[in-house]
């Protein structure tokens, strides 16, 4: 009976001892992961506030870091092509969305974002496929639409970038980044005058804009 008690105290202590390791595991990673939060947390801020400022490159390597990190979460991934794109760094922002496009194949946004790393990666037919689609997912989003309208003027469909823009023009009225483009393409056709009236009949606000001016 002694033995016996003796050796059920012993099975309890070791279950405890298991039961605190266990416990005190389970503290450490909960610490663990806060402070894992807490620096993803910092870094996004980080991202965001530099990208606001116009420090592009700040940007892109906080989002580079936050990459390792999240490399499943939309938002990070899409910041990053993003400010690489805005450095000039179009073949790296593609390939950045290339490698991810079988998480996010089905988002208007990461495609949106996909279609504008081609263009300024120089890939123009690409790009038009992948705005097309994009459009076919969504046709309310504005951005598409004058997106797949630069892309049409880089291939010289002059007609197509035409009915573009003026979707674009539909959805965001006024939008001076829309007239802009819009006008540059209408030049680019050989349509100066046309252009220069698209131009000048811009509302009064519009015209305030670095772009139109």
């Amino acid at each position: 009976g002694t033995a016996l008690r003796m050796t059920i105290a012993n099975d309890t202590a070791r279950i405890a001892r298991v039961c605190l390791v266990a416990a005190l595991a389970a503290g450490c990673a909960s610490e663990s992961d806060r402070r894992a939060d807490a620096i993803t947390e910092t870094l996004t801020q980080a991202a965001v506030a530099s990208e606001s400022n116009g420090d592009y490159v700040g940007a892109a390597n906080q989002y580079t870091t936050l990459m390792q990190r999240r490399p499943d979460n939309l938002e990070v991934t899409l910041g990053l092509a993003r400010n690489l794109r805005y450095t000039g760094r179009g073949k790296e922002a593609a390939r950045v969305l290339d490698d991810a496009q079988a998480r996010f194949s089905d988002r208007v946004p990461f495609v949106l974002e996909r279609g504008k790393a081609k263009l300024a990666a120089g890939d123009a037919r690409t790009a038009i496929d992948l705005l097309t689609r994009a459009r076919d997912l969504d046709g309310r989003d504005w951005e598409v639409h004058a997106a797949l309208g630069i892309a049409f003027d880089l291939v010289e469909s002059y007609d197509k970038a035409k009915a573009a823009y003026e979707t674009a023009r539909t959805l965001s009225k006024d939008n001076p980044v829309v007239l802009n483009n819009m006008a540059i393409s209408v030049a680019l056709s050989g349509k100066l005058d046309e252009a220069i009236r698209l131009l000048e009949g811009a509302p009064v606000a519009a015209r305030h804009s670095p772009q139109i001016r």
